[in-house]
């Protein structure tokens, strides 16, 4: 597979004209690249699912953060569709097993909490 990814991180840009989105799908497309050049795997329209499967096993084994992995996986998934090689969503989330991202829920501030801050917090 041709691993030229500029082209591809010049579509993104166009699309957000953000730089953090650049370097986002770059972390993602690059780590992904690395992982097959280490396992010597070449990456196929057959064996698509089972190498990015082994991909997010080695970065769970790294100890990396659920919601890491859950963002190279839709870099991944997006610089291989720009390549042209079809990913079922349905396939992939059978196929490719993520751990789970937890979310923490926001509380909101209690009543006493900003009456100290805005008491406390006042220059004097």
């Amino acid at each position: 597979m041709d691993w030229n990814i500029d082209a591809f991180l010049e579509c993104v840009y166009r699309k957000s004209h953000s730089e953090f989105s650049k370097r986002f799908y770059s972390f993602g497309v690059k780590a992904f690249k690395t992982f097959c050049e280490e396992q010597r795997s070449e990456v196929s329209q057959d064996n698509i699912y089972e190498i990015v499967d082994k991909f997010v096993e080695n970065l769970d084994a790294r100890h990396v953060k659920a919601k890491t992995i859950s963002d190279y996986a839709a870099a991944i998934r997006k610089f291989l569709a720009f390549k042209r090689l079809k990913i079922d969503e349905l396939v992939f989330k059978t196929k490719v097993s993520m751990p789970k991202v937890t979310k923490i829920n926001d509380e909101p501030l209690a009543l006493d909490t900003v009456r100290t801050l805005l008491t406390k917090g006042m220059p004097r």
